[in-house]
Order: C-alpha cells, then structure tokens, then sequence
C-alpha cells in the first residue's frame, strides 16, 4: 500500500515535463475522471422512458395428491449422532446443597413424580 501511494504522489523529477504542473491536481484529476465514468455509465438507468412490459410468467406444472391421515410414530429407534439446537444454562433459584437425586439421568417423568 505504502508503495503505491509513493508512487502515485512522487516527488518532481529534475528535467520536468511539459505534464509537471498537473502532478499536484493528479488525484483531483483521477477523480473527477472517474466520476464522470461512473455518471455515464450509470445515467441510462435513470432514463425516465417506459420501457417494455416484463414477459407474462407461464405455468409450472404441478402434481397434485389427496392428504392422507395416518398415524405417526413418536419414538425412532436408531443408531445416529444427534446435535442440539442451542445450550442452555440452568441455574437454581434457591441456594443449597444437593444431598439426594431421586431419578436417573434420562430417565421419563411422570405425572406425580
């Protein structure tokens, strides 16, 4: 980066050319070129013409089923990874100490437990 700003705004040379007194005017210049190059290549989208109404859509073919009701099992027995949506932190409301845990780890509850 460094280099290339050395380069773009160098020092005068010793034998100056006819172009020397454009080299302080050297990045206004760049720049008024540019956005003149921009608004031109940009100005035809602002033309205020109508222009030809979009194609009309064709129809898409699609096949179409009676719905069905069937029952669905809830439990799938299978080997796989499973990977959680979120984590979430759990924090007790009351401070204490834990002296006995009265279920198993994934274990189902109860109504009553």
């Amino acid at each position: 980066m460094k280099f290339w700003l050395l380069a773009f705004f160098r020092p005068y040379p010793l034998r100056r050319s006819p172009l020397t007194f454009f080299r302080p005017f050297r990045f206004l210049t760049v720049s008024v070129v540019l956005g003149a190059f921009l608004s031109l290549a940009f100005l035809p989208a602002c033309s205020g013409g109508k222009s030809a109404p979009p194609p009309k859509a064709q129809p898409v073919p699609v096949t179409v089923a009676a719905a069905v009701k069937k029952t669905v099992p809830v439990e799938v027995k299978t080997i796989g990874n499973v990977e959680a949506y979120a984590s979430v932190a759990v924090k007790a409301r009351v401070g204490g100490e834990l002296k006995q845990v009265h279920f198993r780890e994934g274990q189902e509850g109860k109504k009553g437990d």
